[in-house]
């Protein structure tokens, strides 16, 4: 077990992290504050949500490049086209998560199907969408709709500096991302889907063979990247 850790990779970049911290600390004396935490738990929770249904993906061999495309165009067609119809904000996650979804059932869908390498049907699929953004709805800007504002108004805490007297604020969205990296660590890790998942990255063939069924697992991982870009999309709007 020690052996194993002082011969990954990841025990020296958590090292370096360590090292950067305490340099900066040194430095400025106001790295290890509560508003900075609060701050750096802020600037992370959007790719580390992103960093869930693309873990999915890498696990099984593949790669997804289309997740940015698919959260920018799904809150681009929620914000611009249902301001008007309803102020739900639940109605706005739900149709983004939609979106999302059936970007990625096609690509799941194409590569599952026909075999084509992930990173050529994922870079489509991603110009596909900013295609879309530019060509039919011309990417015009659009104010942040009200129930999205006042959603990301919301907080669960704030932190004042009593030093600088900065004060930080965090937001509702971090809910969000406790339950997505419960929601993805209870699919892997205690799931027969998780251990397909699993299984297929290590070799898709013996995975077959164990009776998982490969096709179904691509789609719904594609799938299942698209949804969470959708929705987190959405998500990222009111936090910035």
């Amino acid at each position: 077990m020690k052996k194993r850790m002082f011969t990954s990779t990841e025990f020296y970049v958590g090292i370096v992290l360590v090292l950067l911290c305490l340099l900066i600390q040194m430095k400025s004396g106001q790295f290890f504050t509560g508003n900075n935490a609060v701050d750096l738990l802020r600037a992370f929770s959007v790719p580390a949500m992103f960093c869930i249904g693309e873990m999915f993906v890498i696990i099984t061999g593949g790669v997804d490049v289309s997740f940015p495309a698919i959260a920018s165009m799904a809150m681009f067609i929620v914000c611009s086209q249902l301001e008007h119809v309803t102020d739900n904000p639940i109605l706005f996650f739900a149709a983004a998560m939609l979106i999302g979804l059936a970007v990625g059932l096609v690509n799941g869908f194409i590569i599952a199907r026909f075999r084509f390498p992930a990173l050529i049907v994922t870079l489509g699929t991603s110009s596909i969408c900013f295609g879309i953004m530019q060509g039919v709805f011309k990417s015009r800007e659009y104010p942040l709709c009200q129930p999205l504002y006042e959603l990301g108004q919301m907080k669960l805490l704030s932190v004042t500096n009593p030093v600088s007297g900065l004060t930080s604020d965090m937001p509702v969205g971090i809910i969000l991302m406790v339950l997505l990296i419960f929601i993805g660590w209870f699919i892997l890790a205690r799931t027969m889907l998780g251990r397909g998942i699993y299984a297929i990255g290590g070799d898709e063939r013996a995975a077959q063979r164990a009776g998982f069924h490969v096709f179904k697992t691509i789609v719904f991982i594609y799938a299942f990247s698209g949804c969470m870009a959708g929705r987190i999309g959405v998500l990222r709007s009111t936090m910035l």
